[in-house]
């Protein structure tokens, strides 16, 4: 038996009963991506052989809203990101946030692309960054 090597071809077929809405899927992103369409199609494959793998009751998928710019996903995939929001969780659930008045909150100029603020930084750093813990 040959055993799965990085880098390596793997083909197979999908199967008869593959539902319509995957069928779909996979040929809208052959057209989208075609000669690259085999790279995400491995990069599919990883995240449910990952997620199947992986141990299942210590995460929660949260939907997200669909328009997202790139930079926002990008961001939320971040360690960092997933780090601060895990925290800011566990803290809401175990009721150790303090409140914040609205007024402190500057209005900034809408930016073309997603990037935190300073102020989010400084909130950030004030309420999940303590090492006291």
């Amino acid at each position: 038996m040959n055993h799965f090597q990085a880098g390596k071809v793997v083909s197979f077929r999908l199967p008869s009963d593959t539902p319509k809405n995957i069928l779909e899927y996979l040929n809208a992103e052959k057209e989208k991506n075609g000669r690259g369409f085999g790279t995400e199609l491995a990069h599919l494959l990883m995240e449910g052989i990952e997620s199947r793998t992986k141990k299942i009751g210590n995460e929660v998928l949260i939907p997200l809203p669909d328009n997202l710019s790139e930079s926002q996903k990008n961001w939320l995939r971040e360690e960092t990101t997933k780090q601060i929001l895990v925290q800011w969780l566990f803290q809401i659930m175990s009721g150790s946030i303090q409140p914040f008045s609205m007024d402190t909150v500057q209005q900034e100029e809408k930016k073309e692309d997603f990037q935190t603020s300073a102020y989010h930084q400084r909130l950030a750093s004030a309420n999940f960054f303590d090492d006291e813990d």
